[in-house]
């Protein structure tokens, strides 16, 4: 049974994904900040019998991510998803929604600008680096960014939301660079995007549930060779531009 590490696995897309792999018979590692509050996740576990595994993990604490590597040592891990993000931000801009955020760059908030950025980028990428000799042991070891299409300079030309896109663009980049080294371990790497869906983080008004962007993944993620690599996917299967 190949096993799986969900980070943000409480709700959203972390909780459909942690849904849709027991589902398919691995083995989930499922990974959350406060597992007693987190309610639909131990439902899940329950239905799912020994499937799935629930671990206090707040990915910006290290003392958190010491302790998976203390008592999982041993553990193999065939797919790691950091999907755990956050975005502190109104969600629109006032450049092009009127929704209240003042798009000049002097009025912005540098503090909330630097939490985001190590909520979205550092912390991701070093607990990868900490798991590494856990994916060594898989076979086909793959590790998963949660992106965003916004996080694309070719697609973006829009005002606002700076500490949130440069988060994700700067993941993009970390895909990149952490990938060369990943490939030499054998690992393979790719950022993906779920698309706008509706979550807490996207808001009622998105397109499609995070079910649907779910299955989406899934495919793609089951899908991706070692040869692709430093890809970036969005959920239905399209490349998306760096």
């Amino acid at each position: 049974m190949p096993t799986v590490f969900i980070t943000g696995a409480n709700r959203g897309i972390g909780l459909e994904f942690a849904k849709i792999y027991a589902e398919n018979n691995w083995k989930v590692i499922a990974c959350c900040r406060a597992p007693l509050e987190a309610t639909d996740l131990s439902q899940l576990a329950s239905k799912f019998d020994k499937k799935i595994i629930i671990f206090k993990m707040d990915i910006c604490e290290q003392a958190d991510i010491n302790k998976f590597c203390d008592e999982y040592q041993n553990e193999t891990i065939d797919l790691l998803i950091n999907n755990a993000g956050a975005q502190f931000e109104n969600y629109g801009s006032a450049a092009y929604e009127n929704m209240g955020e003042d798009p000049n760059p002097a009025n912005y908030d540098y503090d909330m600008w630097a939490e985001t950025m190590n909520v979205n980028l550092f912390a991701p990428t070093k607990l990868t680096g900490h798991l590494v000799p856990m994916l060594q042991r898989s076979k086909n070891a793959k590790v998963v960014m949660m992106s965003s299409g916004i996080a694309s300079l070719g697609n973006t030309w829009q005002a606002g939301r700076y500490a949130y896109k440069t988060s994700k663009a700067a993941l993009n980049m970390s895909v990149r660079c952490v990938g060369e080294w990943l490939q030499a371990q054998n690992i393979s790497i790719f950022a993906v995007s779920p698309g706008w869906t509706r979550t807490d983080m996207g808001g009622p008004n998105a397109p499609h549930d995070s079910r649907t962007a779910t299955e989406g993944l899934y495919r793609v993620i089951s899908k991706a060779e070692f040869k692709d690599t430093g890809s970036f996917y969005n959920f239905d299967g399209a490349k998306i531009p760096w």
